[in-house]
């Protein structure tokens, strides 16, 4: 691979049949990034800058960030940086002026990757990289694509481009290390306190959802990982964004952070940095199947869409959907389905059960009714309810993957951690089994999770990834750290972007803070200089939650514009009426009759359950018999008319 990139990329000439100087400049812009980002992302590196396997950052990329197509990725990553590296070194010969957007297109193309999607008029079944669901635009959602910004991004460098991750405060000075806001806004100490309605399935369905469509990969030096940090001295390269605690709390005060890969935008135009996103941007099930045809072929041979299944490692509903696919496909073939069509349908109908559930359980449990209604986001108890809109765009955005759909960061609690902990592929097959076939497995409904708030417990902010003592995680310092590195904007921007009232001053007066409580208010302002600094975690994180939900208006603005958009941009969303995508009223009537607690009660050992799964019996709800729960009749799919 490294070999086909260096003769395709060195060996061809920029050829423009344009005069002038400018596009001239532009080729020798081109030529110059080619070179600095040739020897950047290929050149040997010493040793003592190679990641040790043992490093808790390692451990934790392995799991959340590890790269599912190393040559594609490597692709669009070198693509990217040539764009940003050949447009700042054109701006620094014009005065800051970026180059014409048309001129630079045609001057980089040789080097730009394209998507080629063959698109079907009629086809039953999405694609397995997300390619040509929208006809117009059939790249819109797809996998190895640039992350979708509601709000243009806030980087440290003058141009905006991202080459600076975001890092001074609005006074000139600069902003917090995130350790020391951890510290002093997120801290709860050895224990969080606990929600007294949610179990803790509503953490572990939430995982499934977020690695379904966001995988965000981390820059690497060819296939190595990178350090940032030798012992207590930062390294200085554009990969790194390392970050500073006080001494004694972890093994060394300079904590590694490695920068997130970077993926072009459609033709490689130039413009601020945008980081990859490898997963398809629908809610298709795809941790499970698979992203790509090679995916869907280890899936259909080894029960797996992944070589490595590290999507899911943590997560018992991978277990369990599994589990309801292999029921799909043996009631199916009794009804004359084979062959390909066998596993599609399968597929389609298990992915349809699962954004109902989404749908009609999670993201109300999440946001709240009003946020529902607001965004449009109900289903109908009966029939189709065609919402698809071909001018949506579907596609991840940025602050959903990298702050909004992270707030469940601070649900961890011991079960989520003794698993984490303990990590590895055996010791979650054994947990999956403890978990589905034993009575034990009633905790997943009776254990109430950690809170959703702001507090975040002894374990997620000091121990995550511990390889040994004080070599470790924090979970809110990275996620806050990563927020910079993507060039979010600041809180109080993204509370204007809702429609919220911006915060002028440290206070609850008139202007001041309306949705946060005393306590949050002085964690705030003892860390952060001015209100426009607040890294938009930490501000909504604090906030009081929405009526209904289980996070504050700022996050549930977020949320719910991309679960709009996950639905609306979606042609195969499962209530369309579209032929021949869509159910029929006698299909779709069936999977609406679905719930997570019926689906858990045919894979869990367990005799009754809540009527929702994410209300834990000890709020007050009746336990219903599993036997009640309506099961998943399948006659309507029945192709020998025997029914």
């Amino acid at each position: 691979m490294l070999g086909k990139i260096l003769v395709s990329t060195l060996a061809v000439c920029v050829i423009l049949n344009v005069n002038g100087d400018r596009y001239r400049d532009i080729e020798q812009a081109i030529s110059a990034a080619l070179e600095i980002v040739t020897i950047r992302r290929f050149a040997s590196i010493p040793r003592p800058l190679i990641k040790d396997p043992a490093n808790p950052v390692s451990q934790r990329g392995a799991l959340a960030r590890r790269r599912e197509n190393q040559e594609i990725v490597a692709k669009y990553g070198f693509a990217a940086d040539l764009v940003e590296t050949a447009t700042v070194l054109y701006a620094e010969r014009h005065g800051g002026r970026l180059p014409n957007a048309e001129a630079f297109r045609a001057a980089i193309a040789p080097f730009c990757p394209t998507k080629i999607a063959m698109c079907e008029n009629n086809c039953r079944y999405r694609s397995a990289d997300g390619s040509c669901n929208n006809r117009n635009h059939p790249e819109w959602g797809t996998t190895f694509s640039p992350q979708a910004r509601f709000l243009p991004p806030d980087y440290g460098d003058q141009l905006y481009i991202g080459i600076t991750p975001r890092f001074k405060s609005v006074t000139g000075h600069r902003l917090p290390s995130p350790r020391e806001i951890s510290n002093s806004v997120h801290d709860a100490g050895m224990t969080a306190p606990r929600d007294h309605i949610y179990n803790i399935n509503l953490i572990h369905f939430g995982l499934v959802v977020f690695l379904d469509v966001i995988s965000t990969p981390l820059l690497q030096d060819g296939d190595e990982n990178i350090v940032c940090c030798i012992g207590d001295e930062p390294v200085k390269r554009p990969a790194c964004f390392p970050f500073f605690t006080l001494p004694g709390e972890f093994s060394h005060t300079c904590r590694s952070f490695v920068r997130s890969e970077m993926a072009p935008s459609q033709g490689c135009i130039p413009g601020p940095r945008n980081q990859m996103n490898q997963k398809t941007s629908y809610l298709d099930l795809s941790l499970i199947y698979g992203n790509s045809i090679e995916g869907e072929q280890r899936f259909r041979q080894f029960g797996s869409g992944h070589p490595d299944s590290f999507d899911a490692i943590l997560n018992i509903f991978h277990v369990i959907f599994l589990r309801e696919n292999d029921k799909i496909l043996r009631d199916l073939k009794h009804l004359g389905w084979n062959g390909d069509s066998l596993y599609r349908e399968a597929r389609k109908i298990l992915s349809a059960i699962y954004q109902h559930i989404v749908y009609t359980e999670y993201v109300p449990a999440v946001i709240g009714q009003e946020a529902m209604l607001r965004y449009g986001l109900k289903s109908t108890r009966y029939g189709h309810n065609t919402m698809y809109n071909p001018t949506r765009d579907a596609t991840t955005s940025n602050v959903f993957a990298t702050a909004a759909f992270r707030f469940a960061h601070s649900n961890f609690d011991t079960l989520e951690n003794d698993v984490i902990e303990g990590f590895s592929p055996e010791t979650f097959q054994n947990y999956s089994n403890l978990v589905t076939n034993s009575p034990s497995s009633y905790t997943l409904f009776t254990r109430f999770q950690s809170k959703t708030d702001r507090f975040m417990t002894d374990f997620g902010r000091n121990k995550v990834w511990e390889s040994e003592p004080r070599n470790s995680v924090d979970t809110m310092s990275f996620d806050i750290q990563r927020g910079r590195d993507h060039g979010l904007p600041s809180y109080n921007r993204w509370r204007e972007y809702c429609g919220l009232r911006p915060i002028l001053h440290f206070g609850k007066g008139i202007m001041g803070f309306a949705d946060h409580t005393i306590g949050a208010i002085k964690a705030l302002s003892s860390v952060y200089r001015h209100p426009n600094d607040i890294d938009l975690m930490s501000g909504a994180m604090a906030e009081r939650h929405v009526s209904g939900g289980i996070v504050g208006p700022t996050f549930a603005c977020l949320l719910g514009e991309q679960f709009a958009l996950f639905k609306t941009g979606d042609r195969f969303f499962y209530e369309n009426d579209f032929y021949p995508t869509g159910f029929t009223k006698g299909q779709l009537r069936e999977i609406k009759k679905q719930s997570l607690s019926s689906v858990m009660c045919r894979h869990v050992n367990v005799p009754a359950v809540p009527q929702n799964a994410f209300i834990s019996p000890k709020a007050g709800v009746p336990l219903i018999p599993c036997m009640t729960f309506p099961k998943l009749d399948l006659r309507e799919w029945d192709l020998h008319g025997t029914y």
